[in-house]
């Protein structure tokens, strides 16, 4: 006799229905996205687990659930009729703009390294000399795509992006142009706290080949709309990651840069987000209150 499997948790119902009523619908992919943007990392397997009742829901979990799909936590456990929570969406709009005040001071402060960090290197990023470099080892196509940019919206791109997750700088050997929808659907990899597929965004992005995902990545979808045909999929995305290799080796400095960077800037990049959002949130607050004394305040 088979042993009844007992649920794991009390939201697996509400949680896909929630996902389901999103405008649009959310994928479980997409939703996994949303959790990353958050801090939190559950996979696509894991919400499928979640939503057949074969996985337990932490705290935390529970909360960025809500936060990503727009409703009140206690509808997901079960107390509450309306799905839809304006206040919650507010609320999540409001660290959304927090979020982007930290991210931006992250992006300045990386930026700012670059330029410190380069200073002395023979070739500049912002040269003639680097944009004729670039446009002749790609043949003026994507990196990514190799479709040519002549007829596409191109965009500057950084192979490794310049957040607190990928710690990637605005210098040569890692600023190239690629196609705007390279450059969108490569964020979905660089905005995750880690990387299954390989060791750095861009590797992970030209890493979708169809053979290492779920049927529902949204990543290998792009890929499968870029090249029809499996084969050619896997060897152009091959060919791609091995050229932008290549390319990489050609700036010495930066390379050899990379190992600390990569083992220094996370910790100090969490901690100046962090910190960033802390300040907004005291300085918000002392301000408000300064305010408020120098108004009558209607109650």
């Amino acid at each position: 006799m088979r042993k009844k499997v007992l649920p794991k948790n009390i939201i697996a119902k509400r949680v896909a229905e929630a996902r389901r009523n999103c405008k649009p619908a959310l994928t479980q992919d997409a939703l996994s996205g949303k959790l990353a943007r958050l801090g939190i990392q559950l996979d696509r397997a894991a919400i499928a687990k979640i939503e057949n009742n074969l996985r337990r829901v932490l705290d935390y979990e529970l909360k960025a659930l809500a936060d990503a799909l727009g409703v009140n936590v206690n509808w997901l456990l079960g107390d509450e009729k309306k799905v839809k929570d304006p206040t919650s969406q507010l609320r999540s709009a409001t660290r959304r703009a927090k979020s982007d005040v930290a991210n931006k001071l992250v992006s300045m402060f990386l930026h700012e390294l670059s330029r410190r960090i380069s200073r002395g290197w023979r070739i500049k990023v912002d040269s003639e000399e680097y944009e004729e470099l670039v446009r002749t080892r790609f043949n003026n196509r994507c990196p990514y795509c190799s479709r040519e940019l002549a007829n596409r919206t191109s965009v500057i791109e950084h192979l490794d992006g310049l957040n607190r997750y990928r710690t990637g700088l605005h210098v040569p050997g890692n600023v190239l142009v690629a196609c705007r929808d390279c450059n969108i659907e490569k964020r979905r990899d660089d905005s995750l706290r880690s990387l299954s597929l390989a060791a750095s965004g861009w590797e992970s992005f030209l890493s979708h080949d169809c053979t290492r995902c779920a049927d529902t990545c949204l990543t290998c979808g792009y890929w499968s709309r870029v090249w029809g045909n499996a084969v050619e999929r896997r060897e152009r995305l091959k060919e791609n990651l091995e050229r932008i290799r290549s390319f990489r080796h050609e700036f010495p400095d930066f390379e050899d840069l990379l190992p600390s960077l990569t083992q220094r800037l996370p910790g100090l990049l969490t901690k100046l987000y962090s910190d960033c959002q802390t300040f907004a949130e005291t300085e918000i607050r002392s301000l408000l209150e300064r305010f408020e004394e120098g108004h009558i305040v209607q109650p």
